[in-house]
């Protein structure tokens, strides 16, 4: 099973509740992803357009994302870790020259303003050495891979115009050669 996103848009989402128990008044955000995916292999293709969302507008956990042909764009979307995006465990983004991302203005309650990727088991760096965004073509240099990421005015916590991606390391990255994979 795969799911397809194909020229679609996803505008003011939440994921926010008002809890009756608490005396405050404001939501609180609970979950996250306006498009979660759990193991289940998901493309964009297309025009596609995130915008608005409250809770990170794509999380993903365990499963490629493809956004080979397509152009996506995340644009003032909210989340705890990952504005736009949140990249659990072994999850990855699949790109190839005709793929473009615009992250603008999207903003992380705590880090990465636009991308956050988080490897689930730290201790295997060494023995997945697999970068959090890949080439369809694996052994093809970055220098070639003309993909286009645009990343505008995205923010953390701190008001960090520089830390428009997190990850919890880019040594999968390093290690690979610049290729994204062992």
């Amino acid at each position: 099973m795969k799911v397809t996103i194909l020229n679609c848009s996803f505008i003011n989402n939440s994921a926010l509740y008002a809890s009756l128990l608490s005396k405050e008044d404001k939501p609180h955000i609970i979950g996250m992803g306006t498009i979660y995916i759990n193991n289940v292999p998901v493309d964009f293709q297309g025009w596609n357009l995130l915008s608005g969302n409250v809770g990170t507008s794509l999380a993903v956990s365990g499963v490629p994302v493809d956004f080979t042909e397509s152009h996506t764009v995340f644009s003032k979307n909210v989340g705890y870790r990952g504005g736009a995006i949140s990249l659990l465990g072994s999850t990855y983004i699949l790109i190839d020259s005709n793929t473009r991302f615009d992250f603008i203005s999207n903003m992380a309650t705590d880090k990465g303003g636009a991308i956050y990727n988080k490897y689930i088991e730290m201790d295997n760096l060494m023995t997945m050495p697999n970068c959090f965004i890949r080439h369809v073509s694996p052994f093809l240099n970055p220098d070639h891979w003309n993909a286009t990421f645009n990343f505008t005015n995205n923010t953390d916590f701190h008001g960090e115009k520089k830390n428009s991606i997190h990850t919890s390391s880019i040594l999968p990255c390093a290690m690979a050669g610049g290729t994204g994979y062992s």
